[in-house]
């Protein structure tokens, strides 16, 4: 009778860590879940990010090509400009 009654308190006394333990698996499943969503979220908002870094390079380089660009016409203009004076004829083209 002593080991019974021994082994029913032992059962008892394990029920709440049973319990706990399922708590537990569920409460690192929920974890795990979040942490997935976490991971999915920031690969495509690094997707995002690397799309935008690729458009500001392709823009900058665009930004410069056409203030160069700007620059040569300014020297054009100012050139002809200086050919189109009265006094300046002998300006070749």
């Amino acid at each position: 009778m002593k080991v019974s009654k021994l082994s029913l308190a032992l059962l008892v006394a394990m029920m709440p860590l049973a319990s706990n333990a399922a708590d537990t698996a569920a409460d690192i499943s929920k974890a795990q879940s979040i942490e997935s969503s976490s991971n999915k979220a920031s690969s495509a908002s690094q997707k995002r990010i690397d799309t935008s870094a690729e458009s500001v390079l392709t823009m900058k380089a665009e930004i410069e090509r056409l203030t160069e660009e700007v620059e040569n016409l300014t020297l054009y203009r100012d050139h002809l400009s200086t050919c189109a004076q009265p006094e300046k004829r002998g300006c070749e083209h």
